[in-house]
């Protein structure tokens, strides 16, 4: 197996480069850009972060914008504005989150297994195949 570049998906971005020439993949030269996003973070041949700063600050400016009527109203109370603040995408403090390998610990405990004994049967082929089958089965009831 091989790992190949995808001709479509490639640009080029040089910075404090002297070369100019051309950047071939599969006989095509890749496209040239000038500035691209990346992580969330805009990067430019300038190497300077003002764009970067100004989009952010926008984008936190539009984030405010839209809670400034709630915040200004006098007809709901201060409390009430602070439950629809909290409610915001925050997990309240104190309850756990449910993570992948918790869940997988829970269904192996209605099985009666332990991660040990999963990890033995893991090895083997026939018990593997019927502890996923047992860990299947259990999460279709649970969801």
């Amino acid at each position: 197996m091989t790992l190949r570049i995808s001709q479509e998906n490639t640009k080029v971005l040089r910075i404090n480069s002297k070369q100019e020439e051309p950047i071939p993949i599969e006989g095509a030269p890749v496209e040239v850009v000038s500035e691209f996003v990346y992580l969330g973070s805009k990067i430019n041949k300038s190497g300077g972060s003002d764009q970067d700063i100004t989009a952010r600050s926008k984008k936190s400016s539009q984030a405010f914008a839209i809670h400034r009527p709630v915040w200004k109203s006098t007809a709901i109370s201060t409390r009430t504005k602070l439950c629809l603040f909290s409610s915001n995408g925050k997990r309240k403090r104190g309850r756990l989150k449910q993570t992948w390998k918790q869940s997988i610990l829970d269904d192996l405990r209605t099985t009666g297994l332990t991660c040990e004994a999963a990890k033995k049967h893991a090895n083997d082929r026939k018990k593997g195949k019927s502890t996923v089958q047992a860990l299947c089965s259990t999460r279709g009831k649970r969801d």
